[in-house]
């Protein structure tokens, strides 16, 4: 058993050796989009493996890339549930505006989220084959890009997809 459990350790990490660059902002844009959607804490379940669903769909996922995104994802909600008290400790005065310390209080805790989300993109680019990062919005080359137009769609006004 420990044998197995030292080939399975072995297995993942030489699974995606490739490195990939860090995270553009685009990238981010997409994995923040992402990762909000599977480490929402308000989402159903199901409303979450239907996304999953259609990111194996849209991408060619394998199953072992799904698993590194849901973790990416539950990684996420652990820091959601772990913010959301601190969040809703910060409240309006009277005159429904938020005090500085309140604003400095949602930005640190927006500043930890969205350090959080790049950390994690920057992860799920270095697990998944590279041809599945490739693929990601941020990333997807003009030859990639060109052959939906090749399938009869029509080419946005000022050439941008």
């Amino acid at each position: 058993m420990t044998h197995f459990a030292i080939l399975l350790l072995s297995a993942l990490s030489c699974y995606g050796q490739t490195t990939q660059p860090p995270a553009t902002p685009d990238d981010l844009k997409y994995f923040r989009l992402l990762l909000m959607q599977l480490g929402s804490i308000d989402h159903h379940p199901s409303a979450k493996v239907a996304f999953e669903h259609n990111l194996i769909r849209q991408f060619g996922l394998n199953n072992q890339e799904v698993v590194f995104i849901r973790a990416a994802g539950q990684e996420l909600q652990t820091l959601l549930l772990q913010l959301r008290p601190a969040v809703r400790s910060v409240r309006p005065d009277q005159t429904g505006r938020l005090s500085p310390a309140g604003k400095a209080t949602l930005a640190a805790l927006t500043a930890q989220r969205d350090q959080k989300i790049e950390m994690l993109a920057n992860r799920i680019l270095n697990q998944v084959r590279p041809q599945t990062a490739v693929q990601t919005p941020g990333r997807i080359s003009p030859p990639c890009a060109c052959r939906h137009y090749d399938r009869g769609i029509p080419k946005p006004a000022g050439g941008q997809l």
